[in-house]
């Protein structure tokens, strides 16, 4: 299917502006999806490239972002946190419905995956949502932060933190380890009365397998709830060819 791509922004509602990249069909899109990619990631990501492409060649026009503070996006990365994620999902969410393309689909790599879980609650439209290699919660990401030292203080600067992201220092305000603390993805999770599909590699170097599974398991109200195997090539980032990126998209138009 013959595909496009347009350069979007928007407001976050919190007077910064967001960069997104639009893959859509030429033909009428079957759906709309919103993409939030990993950690520290932009829209141009290998993983979140590859996923909007492989989506829009099915019919589903997807919306990726740059979260506030990274990328392209305007705001302050120092300021990022799980609640800001959460509340990007949304603004793009709310974008695509006043342009009258109100998504159902909340697709999120990562850490976008566990905000996902949550902001779905702000959008009312959305009944499927995807995460792609990610923590169960919040509190997930912490403990394994502190487990590996990859929390640090930033000398000379009281009130901010260094996260070691895949050997890159990146700081943040101090304020980021309570913002994380105080996630409500488990509660979330269970509320949440759709779709679920949780997709994660076996050879994830990065969020372990077996979260997936967690993240199912505490879905007991979903109308569907699976975990979705990914080829072993996946790995955390999708770096190695178009194959995963493939089947993830074979699976989640199956259940549109």
């Amino acid at each position: 299917m013959n595909t496009t791509r347009e350069k979007i922004s928007f407001d976050n509602g919190r007077g910064a502006v967001i960069a997104a990249l639009l893959d859509r069909p030429v033909d009428t899109p079957r759906a709309y999806a919103v993409f939030g990619p990993c950690f520290t990631c932009v829209k141009e990501s290998h993983a979140a490239t590859k996923i909007a492409r492989a989506l829009a060649e099915r019919g589903v026009a997807t919306l990726r972002i740059d979260t506030t503070g990274f990328g392209a996006s305007g705001g302050d990365p120092l300021a990022t946190n799980l609640s800001t994620r959460i509340a990007d999902l949304a603004a793009a969410a709310a974008y695509l419905t006043a342009q009258g393309m109100p998504p159902r689909l909340l697709i999120g790599h990562s850490k976008s995956g566990t905000a996902a879980l949550s902001a779905w609650q702000h959008c009312p439209s959305v009944d499927i949502i995807v995460t792609i290699g990610s923590p169960r919660d919040s509190q997930r990401t912490v403990a394994r932060f502190q487990d590996d030292a990859l929390i640090k203080p930033e000398v000379g600067h009281p009130d901010q933190i260094v996260v070691n992201v895949l050997g890159q220092p990146v700081p943040f305000h101090a304020s980021f380890v309570d913002d994380l603390m105080s996630g409500t993805g488990a509660a979330d999770t269970a509320a949440f009365t759709g779709t679920l599909i949780a997709a994660h590699a076996p050879s994830d170097e990065i969020v372990g397998y077996a979260e997936a599974a967690a993240i199912v398991a505490r879905a007991t109200v979903a109308r569907h709830a699976e975990v979705f195997t990914l080829p072993e090539s996946a790995g955390h980032l999708f770096l190695k060819g178009s194959e995963s990126a493939e089947a993830l998209a074979d699976k989640i138009v199956s259940v549109l």
